[in-house]
């Protein structure tokens, strides 16, 4: 089986690309010498085997899309994909439609015209894709390799023992372990984290912090996410469909002014979540009447994702893993987002909750230090 993980992915796929564009150009360059002199079930041969390999490189994109969602080119991919497919179902049209014309007698040119249009298009996706792997590819080494510097200083500080489970993880990212040890394959997972897609609220006691004052944390945020002008549009490109607004609290360890002037008793219990400020973000999440965050699985395994709930109308829910929830109004839906998840509001008032990512409480003192560095907060 092949190793499609980290830079061998990125490799694999830039060959199975490099071979796809290859393919369209030997089928116009067949359009072009004539295929006359070949007969029907050949020239549909000679695309089957074109088709094979772009079919088996769009499927191998699905398995090394990390960088779909992480680097924001989920449009550009879905918009290629969707592109490639109808080339590959029009091209044997083509081959056919060429053999026809030529057999009526019509011109050299103008009887190549269809699958010449077809093998410019493919060409021009593929080389189009292949740019945007390399690019990829290349921005995934650079962090590999950011990852590998404060991996070092972690080690040096805590020892190898410590670090096992982070070598590990970024060695299978280099390529350098032959064995994927992740449930996903996505941005920095750690290799033997105990991973579920759901986690008791029991297994952090600073809940009953958010609970006690969750009337005053409620009217915070009705009262913040009522003015247009402290929201901002949530960007995650090609997972929105609809609008997904937030108002927020923590943004690069920090917490933003307005929260503080606008929130008190919602960052007084923010203060109680263990590593705070250190969160991937903080906020106010409104998903707006009628739209839905698509199925998707965030970079890292590292984190978990708090949801209380603020104004949940009926018609909304969420999907992580196989199993589907409902918010409650002041109370905690805890998940792992490296799970597939997905959400949706089919109702014509908002949904807002706070949601806020903090670190799996199952790390280590060193893996913890090693996850603030890389985010440029000492430990």
């Amino acid at each position: 089986m092949l190793n499609l993980y980290g830079q061998r992915g990125y490799q694999s796929f830039t060959v199975l690309l490099g071979m796809q564009a290859l393919a369209f150009a030997g089928l116009g360059l067949m359009a072009l010498g004539g295929t006359a002199a070949l007969s029907l079930p050949a020239a549909i041969g000679s695309w089957l085997l074109v088709a094979a390999t772009a079919l088996f490189s769009l499927r191998t994109w699905t398995i090394v899309s990390e960088a779909g969602f992480c680097l924001g080119l989920l449009t550009w991919t879905t918009a290629l994909r969707y592109q490639l497919r109808p080339l590959l179902l029009l091209a044997p049209i083509g081959c056919v439609a060429e053999w026809v014309l030529r057999s009526y007698g019509v011109a050299q040119w103008v009887a190549a015209l269809p699958l010449l249009l077809i093998s410019g298009l493919g060409l021009l996706c593929s080389a189009v894709l292949l740019f945007l792997v390399v690019t990829l590819a290349k921005r995934s080494r650079l962090r590999d390799e950011r990852h590998a510097q404060v991996l070092a200083k972690v080690h040096a500080e805590h020892g190898p023992d410590a670090t096992r489970r982070l070598t590990d993880s970024i060695d299978c990212r280099r390529g350098a372990l032959d064995v994927n040890p992740f449930q996903m394959r996505r941005g920095l997972m750690l290799a033997d984290l105990p991973a579920t897609a759901w986690h008791d609220p029991d297994e952090f006691p600073w809940v009953a912090a958010f609970e006690s004052a969750g009337d005053a944390i409620q009217a915070e945020a009705l009262r913040a996410c009522g003015g247009a002008s402290g929201l901002a549009a949530y960007q995650y490109p090609g997972a929105v469909q609809g609008n997904w607004n937030v108002f927020w609290l923590v943004r690069n360890n920090q917490l933003t002014p307005e929260a503080e002037a606008m929130c008190p008793a919602t960052v007084a219990a923010l203060r109680q979540v263990t590593g705070f400020p250190f969160m991937r973000e903080a906020h106010f999440s409104i998903l707006q009447p009628h739209s839905r965050i698509r199925p998707h699985c965030d970079e890292s395994n590292t984190w978990v994702t708090g949801h209380f709930g603020i104004s949940v109308p009926a018609q909304c829910g969420i999907r992580v893993g196989r199993e589907r929830r409902r918010w409650e109004e002041k109370k905690f839906l805890f998940f792992d987002t490296s799970y597939e998840h997905e959400a949706w509001n089919d109702s014509d008032s908002p949904r807002i909750v706070l949601l806020f990512d903090f670190l799996h409480p199952r790390l280590s003192t060193a893996e913890r230090d090693f996850l603030m560095q890389l985010r440029g907060k000492a430990a």
